[in-house]
């Protein structure tokens, strides 16, 4: 009976000293569960604009980045890192050159889903093949090549040379070509044509938001959202060839009312479109630089100011006329580029297609830029201030105007002198309006 009770009493304490010891491992494993989410879950600049991303996407009830809705309109995404350290001279310039990188790789994403899109809608025309969806979102660019050259491959010759010229392609030009060169010959029509039309289509491409985060060690990421539709594309060619369209607006309001908050302002990059007072589509173009002064004489901070909202305005300019002359420059000079692009899209690692699109993006809106003949016709400066970034930097901030109604103003003869009427009271300059220039 003793050795019974010992051999329970001894069973108890082993079971209590199993489970304290389970309860010691449990808090233990626990402790290092926190300390290793802890360790290594960093908020980063670029999850913090995801989160603004995606904070957007919702409040504007769009489905999807990348889905067309029932209307047919779109929206893209782009992102970039500012290089610079937030305590650099350069980190306001540095600013500026994140949102053109992020502006970028939103239209070379566009590009990307487009030419996609183009190749399956060819697909479907072509093949009456109907199990692609050139509806759903987002396409794949590498699955629609892949795509094509399968369907490429099942053709027979007679059937290949049939539609050789259907893309535009004589047959006779390469009759000497093996089977396989004349299918590649193919692949390359539809893709160049492809690309043709999603780079004349984004010259649509609108900025309607931008976004900046900054993390805890000074990191700051720049994001921007696109919009792109039949409105959009319709608006830039009207204005790239000065000729009202068919769009506007019974509740249009001035370009001071336009304008957003200066808390607001800060986070402002590109070209926005609104409706004036008129009721027509109109542009504002924001535009940023920085001065690199940072002793305390007031004088020479004042010269640093001056160059710097001078920089900024040119910016705002070339942005204007980026944006102006691209849907011409890009329509009349299209296939430039083709041969280049369909290469990357023909290559066996896709993986740098996206980066060689955004390059590629870059050299397309400076030769805009470069070769744009618009003039300064129709545009005026609405804002132009020096104003301070929460990080203490000094920002010159420029927005210009173009309008239908100043550019009438300034290329039609001036109507003959009617008798003195009362003035009207000019409205104070205000900068009221909201962040977003979605419509």
């Amino acid at each position: 009976m003793k050795k019974f009770l010992t051999a329970a009493i001894l069973l108890a304490a082993a079971v209590a000293a199993a489970e304290d010891a389970k309860k010691t491992i449990d808090n233990n494993d626990a402790g290092s569960v926190n300390q290793d989410v802890t360790a290594t879950v960093k908020v980063t600049a670029g999850m913090m604009m995801e989160e603004a991303l995606e904070k957007y996407r919702v409040e504007r009830k769009i489905a999807a980045y990348g889905t067309p809705n029932a209307a047919g309109t779109v929206y893209f995404t782009g992102t970039a890192l500012v290089a610079a350290n937030v305590n650099s001279p350069d980190f306001i310039k540095s600013r500026s050159a994140a949102y053109q990188k992020a502006y970028m790789d939103a239209i070379a994403n566009y590009v990307m889903d487009r030419t996609g899109r183009e190749v399956i809608s060819t697909i479907r025309q072509e093949f009456g093949d109907n199990s692609t969806n050139a509806a759903a979102a987002p396409v794949d660019l590498k699955d629609a090549r892949t795509t094509l050259e399968r369907k490429a491959d099942a053709l027979e010759e007679a059937e290949l040379d049939k539609k050789l010229l259907a893309a535009g392609v004589d047959p006779k030009s390469c009759a000497d070509k093996s089977f396989a060169a004349k299918k590649e010959i193919y692949c390359n029509a539809i893709l160049q044509s492809s690309i043709r039309k999603a780079f004349g289509s984004a010259a649509g491409c609108l900025p309607v938001q931008t976004f900046e985060t900054r993390t805890a060690d000074g990191t700051y990421c720049i994001g921007v959202v696109v919009r792109n539709d039949a409105v959009c594309t319709e608006v830039a060619r009207a204005i790239s060839l000065k000729k009202r369209p068919v769009l506007s607006s019974t509740s249009g309001i001035s370009a001071a009312d336009a304008l957003p908050s200066p808390e607001e302002m800060i986070t402002q990059f590109g070209v926005r479109l609104f409706f004036d007072e008129n009721g027509e589509p109109a542009l504002l173009s924001f535009a940023q630089w920085g001065s690199s002064y940072r002793g305390n004489n007031s004088r020479e901070m004042e010269r640093a100011d001056r160059h710097a909202l001078t920089q900024a305005e040119r910016i705002a300019d070339l942005q204007l006329t980026t944006f102006i002359n691209s849907t011409a420059n890009i329509e009349q000079d299209s296939m430039s580029g083709e041969k280049e692009v369909s290469q990357m899209l023909f290559r066996q690692d896709g993986s740098a297609i996206r980066q060689d699109l955004v390059l590629f993006v870059d050299k397309w809106i400076n030769t805009a830029e470069v070769t744009g003949s618009d003039s300064l016709v129709g545009r005026g400066t609405v804002y132009r201030k020096i104003l301070i970034h929460p990080s203490g930097h000094r920002i010159a901030v420029v927005v210009r105007c173009w309008s239908f109604g100043k550019y009438d103003a300034m290329t039609k003869p001036a109507p003959k002198k009617s008798a003195p009427q009362t003035p009207v009271k000019q409205e104070t300059p205000g900068v009221r309006k909201g962040r977003t220039y979605d419509f």
